[in-house]
C-alpha cells in the first residue's frame, strides 16, 4: 500500500513496483534513487534522447517534463506535457508490448499522487 492521497486524506490502496538502482552521488547517507512512473529523469539521464538510449529522439520538457518531478498531468486535456505526450513504447518494444504496458498507461497509473483530482 502506497503512503497517502495528496491531501493526505486516506491511504491510497495500491501495490507498487519499487526498484532501488544506486544510492548515487546526489543523494547523501541513506538516501537512494526510487524510479517511478512519471518520475522525471533525474540529473543523471541516459533513458531517453540520444540514439542508444531505450527511448530515443527528442528530449525535451514538452515530452518529458521536468527534470525531477516528470509530466504535469496526467492528459493532455488538463495540460502540457502531460503523460499522453510521452512515446508509448522504447526503442526495443516487444517485451513492453508483449506484456500489454505501454509507456503512457504506466505513467497514468504508477503516481496517482502527482496528479490530485
Amino acid at each position: 500500500m502506497c503512503g497517502g492521497s495528496a491531501d493526505a486524506g486516506s491511504p491510497i490502496e495500491r501495490d507498487i513496483i519499487a526498484q532501488s538502482v544506486n544510492t548515487g552521488s546526489d543523494v547523501s547517507n541513506i538516501q537512494f534513487d526510487l524510479q517511478v512512473g512519471n518520475g522525471g529523469t533525474g540529473a543523471f539521464n541516459n533513458c531517453a534522447g540520444q540514439s542508444w538510449s531505450m527511448y530515443p529522439g527528442d528530449f525535451t520538457e514538452a515530452i518529458w517534463g521536468a527534470e525531477y518531478g516528470g509530466c504535469s498531468c496526467r492528459d493532455s486535456s488538463e495540460c502540457s506535457p502531460s503523460c499522453d505526450d510521452l512515446p508509448p513504447y522504447p526503442q526495443e518494444p516487444d517485451m513492453m508490448m508483449d506484456a500489454g504496458d505501454n509507456l503512457i498507461d504506466l505513467c497514468k497509473w504508477g503516481a496517482p499522487f502527482a496528479f490530485p483530482s
